[in-house]
């Protein structure tokens, strides 16, 4: 799943802004798995050093929910994300992770640093992370998530948005049924 990692400065995330449908997905899976960890992957937009978080895919049909461990179905994640990144007029990225924590623990797992060094990597940047609590009210814990040579992973906790009107509309735009239409002749030809 990791890539080597280039050597370019990581871009800093000073704020993460989640559309209305990523919060709504998200609690649809925490609701579903009660008790259980559940998680996503975000995809969206960078823009200067704001992440806009517009799609989230859930852990997939065969993603292993327990009291304390949550792995994703890695190649329903693939297949989701590569069809959502073709779907939109500016193609999506991948932005991060997201997975509920049971009752208060508001830190990653030693499991967590390492698939969040190896989701930042892929990402190329630095990626964003975020804890769900039921203590025993929804909380989020948002980070920026650096890998570092050494192996390790710096957290930085971030503020957050929720709302599609702090995004702006450009990001929201999928690509029309003429242009897909096109696409495919021209793949045909």
């Amino acid at each position: 799943m990791a890539r080597l990692l280039l050597k370019m400065p990581l871009a800093k995330i000073n704020c993460v802004v989640f559309s209305d449908s990523v919060i709504h997905d998200m609690m649809i899976s925490v609701k579903k798995h009660p008790r259980l960890e559940t998680g996503g992957v975000y995809l969206g937009y960078r823009q200067n050093q704001t992440v806009y978080v517009i799609q989230s895919v859930d852990g997939g049909f065969k993603a292993v929910h327990q009291k304390a461990y949550f792995e994703y179905d890695q190649t329903y994640v693939q297949h989701c994300c590569d069809r959502l990144r073709d779907a939109y007029l500016e193609p999506i990225e991948p932005l991060g992770t997201w997975h509920r924590h049971p009752g208060s623990m508001d830190q990653f797992s030693n499991t967590d640093h390492v698939t969040n060094r190896a989701y930042a990597e892929l990402c190329n940047k630095s990626a964003i992370g975020v804890l769900v609590n039921i203590d025993p009210k929804i909380r989020l814990s948002v980070y920026s998530v650096q890998p570092r040579s050494n192996k390790g992973v710096v957290y930085n906790k971030i503020p957050y948005l929720i709302g599609n009107d702090y995004i702006p509309p450009i990001y929201f735009k999928k690509k029309s049924l003429h242009v897909l239409m096109s696409n495919i002749e021209n793949q045909e030809a």
